[in-house]
C-alpha cells in the first residue's frame, strides 16, 4: 500500500527532510483513509463572518464575550484545517485560548485541550518554538493541578520529549546533539518521578524505566547512522557534552560505539527486574531478563543466549505453557522491542501483529517494523496521526527486502525484493538492524533470506 499525500507551503520546514530523517516503519494499516478534517466550511459561512466580526472586537485584552459558543470555534478551527489554512485556524484557537483563560482562569485545566491543538497546528506550520512553548504551558497547567510527581505530568513530559525528537529528526541540525540531549533529559526525569510516584505498585515504573533505556538504544543508533562516527560533529557534540567513556565504551567485554550508553540501558532493564523480584512477579521479571539479552546483544557484550535459557526458565516457573515460550522464541525480532509489554502474552500478540503477508512475495509472510520516528509522531498527534502524516505532505513506501541474520542478531541484506529501491542511507540503516535470534533448545540459531518490510515517509519535492 503507498499512501499519497499532498504537499503544502504551509509547512516549508519539511524542505530540510532527509531520507534517514524519514525512515518510517509502520504496519500499513496504520493510516486507513479516513481524514478527521474533511468538512467543508461552506455551510458555516454566516457564522464564521459574525465570529470575525467578533474577534475583530476583541482587540484589548480587556475585551471578551463570555457567551461564545467554543465548540463551534472549535469545529471551525477543524474546518479551516481541512482547507489547509493553518494561520486562521491558530488564531480562532488562540481566541479561544484567550477567551477561556477569561472564563475559568490561569492555570484552569479546561485550556489544556486548546493548547494540545494549538500545539499541534503549530508543529504543522513549522513554529517549532511555538510548538513548545505551547507544550511548556500544558506543563505549567498539569503540574499545577495534578503536582509534579503525576501520572499527568508524565505524560506530557514524555511529549515534550518526543517533539524534540521529532524536531531533530525533521530539522536541518542533524550534526547537533543538543535536542537529543534536551529529550534524553526529560525522559531521565520521568524515569526518577515514576519511581518515586509508584512505590507501592512498581509495575507502573516498570514502564518507564524502559522507556528510558528506549531512549539510550536511539542515541546510539543515531550516532551509528552517521557516516563517520568517530568524527561526526553529533559525536563530538557527545563527546564534550557526556566525556570519551560513555561514548567510546569502557569495557573490555565490547568494542561498540555508544556502549557505556546501552550499559546505562541494562541498568535501567536490571531495575525493573529487581522489582518484579521484591514483589514476586515471576512472569514480569523473565520478560526483563529477556529484555536484558537484548541489550547485551546490543551492547556486545554476549550472545544473549544465557539470558534468554534463564527468561525461558522464569517464564516456566510463572506458569506460561511451553508452546507460547517456543512461539516467542521461533522468529527472528528486531530489537529493543518499541515497549516493555506487560505480560507474555502481549509479547506475542506485537510479534504476530507484525507479520504479514506480502505482495510481493507471491503472500510469503513478511515482518513489519516500527520506528522510532513512527511512534514519535504516532504518540504526539495521538487520534490525529493520519491526518498530520497528510498535512505535512508525506509519501508512504515500502522496501521489499530479504535479510541473513547471524547467531549474533547481525543482519545483512540478501536480496531487494519489490517495491521502492533504497539509497546508501536506507541501506545502511538497514544494515545496521539488530534481531533476536532464534533460539531452541538452548541454541540460538542464525537465519537466511528472512522477510521484512521496510517502510519509509519520502518527502514529495
Amino acid at each position: 500500500m503507498t499512501i499519497h499525500l499532498m504537499v503544502t507551503e504551509s509547512a516549508p520546514h519539511l524542505k530540510f527532510l532527509t531520507p534517514l530523517v524519514l525512515i518510517l516503519l509502520v504496519i500499513p494499516s496504520v493510516c486507513r483513509s479516513q481524514n478527521i478534517y474533511s468538512q467543508d466550511t461552506s455551510q458555516f459561512t454566516p457564522q464564521i463572518e459574525f465570529f470575525i466580526e467578533q474577534f475583530d472586537n476583541l482587540e484589548s485584552p480587556l475585551r471578551f464575550d463570555k457567551n461564545l459558543p467554543l465548540d463551534m470555534l472549535s469545529d471551525f478551527a477543524e474546518s479551516y484545517m481541512a482547507q489547509k489554512d493553518y494561520d486562521y485556524a491558530a488564531q480562532i484557537l488562540e481566541r479561544m485560548l484567550f477567551i477561556e483563560r477569561g472564563r475559568s482562569g490561569l492555570k484552569s485545566i479546561t485550556i489544556l485541550p486548546i493548547l494540545d491543538k494549538l500545539t499541534e497546528i503549530h508543529f504543522l506550520l513549522g513554529h517549532w518554538e511555538a510548538s513548545a512553548n505551547y507544550l511548556d504551558h500544558a506543563r505549567f497547567i498539569t503540574t499545577s493541578n495534578f503536582g509534579l510527581h503525576s501520572e499527568e505530568a508524565l505524560t506530557i513530559m514524555e511529549r515534550q520529549a518526543n517533539l524534540k525528537m521529532i524536531e531533530f529528526y525533521s530539522g536541518n541540525e542533524k550534526e547537533d546533539p543538543e535536542k537529543v540531549l534536551k529529550a534524553r533529559k526529560l525522559l531521565s526525569d520521568t524515569a526518577l518521578i515514576a519511581q518515586d510516584l509508584y512505590q507501592d505498585k512498581s509495575e507502573e515504573a516498570d514502564i518507564w524505566h524502559y522507556k528510558r533505556a528506549l531512549s539510550l538504544a536511539e542515541l546510539v543508533r543515531i550516532i551509528h547512522s552517521s557516516q563517520n562516527i568517530l568524527i561526526s560533529d553529533f559525536a563530538k557534540g557527545l563527546v564534550r557534552r557526556d566525556g570519551p567513556m560513555r561514548f567510546h565504551g569502557a569495557s573490555r567485554y565490547s568494542n561498540v560505539i555508544g556502549e557505556g550508553y546501552l550499559r546505562q540501558a541494562h541498568s535501567h532493564i536490571q531495575m525493573i527486574q529487581d522489582s518484579a523480584q521484591v514483589r514476586g512477579d515471576d512472569e514480569i521479571a523473565a520478560l526483563a531478563e529477556l529484555y536484558k539479552g537484548d541489550f547485551n546483544l546490543l551492547s556486545g557484550r554476549g550472545s544473549g543466549r544465557q539470558q534468554y535459557n534463564n527468561a525461558r526458565t522464569g517464564f516456566l516457573k510463572a506458569g506460561i505453557p511451553r508452546k507460547k515460550i517456543q512461539e516467542l522464541f521461533a522468529t527472528p525480532v528486531p530489537i529493543p522491542v518499541p515497549e516493555f509489554f506487560m505480560s507474555l502474552e502481549e509479547l506475542l500478540i506485537y510479534q504476530r501483529g507484525r507479520s504479514q503477508p506480502s505482495k510481493y512475495t507471491g503472500g510469503a509472510t513478511v515482518f513489519q517494523i516500527t520506528s522510532d520516528w513512527h511512534s514519535k509522531m504516532q504518540k504526539f498527534f495521538n487520534h490525529d496521526y493520519c491526518s498530520a502524516l497528510s498535512q505535512l505532505g508525506l509519501e508512504l513506501q515500502h522496501i521489499e527486502l530479504k535479510v541473513s541474520i547471524s547467531k549474533l542478531g547481525k543482519s545483512a541484506i540478501s536480496d531487494m525484493g519489490g517495491g521502492h529501491s533504497a539509497d546508501p542511507v536506507n541501506l545502511r540503516a538497514l544494515s545496521a538492524m539488530r534481531f533476536r535470534p532464534i533460539y531452541h533448545e538452548g541454541k540460538l540459531h542464525a537465519v537466511r533470506d528472512f522477510n521484512i518490510r521496510y517502510s519509509f515517509l519520502k518527502h514529495m519535492r
